[in-house]
């Protein structure tokens, strides 16, 4: 089984030549349409019975189309085809900008800088996007963090509020001394 990925590339590289050859099989037939009109299909079927028909339809086809006539049609061929060729060229971005945005979603890092034919205007988009992806899965991440539970006060013994080592061993050295009675 072929990838489907390659035949969408191979018939997107062979777009043009069909559509060039389509576009040239179409002057032909309005070519001979044309002649018909012109000539009646009395005249063709009548001249299509001789042996010199073939010569007489190529005359008339030389004939009947000047040399401006002819560059007009192939300039407006020209034309077409490379209206159909950037839009293929358009299809194509749209396809990458598609597949990019995949990626993106799916966590990938992308480098815009190795995608030269997509607008700026596209790159700026896509760049929001992977900004606003990193935000999410970011605060994904701090979502499924543990919370540390809030400490309790500190002890003011650390800060030298009475707590030193030296006064807990004077507390200890020291006795009790008597105190006579009152009286």
């Amino acid at each position: 089984m072929t990838n489907p990925v390659q035949n969408i590339a191979s018939q997107i590289k062979s777009a043009p030549q069909d559509i060039a050859k389509k576009v040239a099989e179409e002057t032909s037939e309005v070519l001979d349409d044309v002649i018909t009109q012109v000539l009646g299909k009395k005249d063709i079927s009548n001249n299509s019975q001789n042996n010199d028909s073939s010569n007489f339809l190529g005359l008339n086809r030389e004939a009947s189309f000047s040399e401006e006539e002819k560059n007009r049609q192939k300039q407006a061929d020209l034309s077409r085809l490379r209206e159909l060729e950037s839009e293929i060229e358009k299809i194509g971005i749209e396809k990458t900008i598609r597949e990019l945005q995949e990626k993106i979603m799916a966590g990938e890092t992308v480098y815009l800088e190795n995608y030269p034919n997509i607008p700026i205007e596209q790159k700026q988009v896509l760049r929001a996007q992977m900004e606003a992806v990193r935000e999410r899965l970011a605060s994904q991440q701090q979502a499924q963090q543990p919370k540390s539970e809030p400490s309790t006060r500190l002890s003011r013994r650390l800060f030298g509020f009475g707590g030193s080592k030296k006064h807990a061993e004077d507390l200890q050295r020291s006795t009790e001394t008597r105190m006579p009675p009152s009286g």
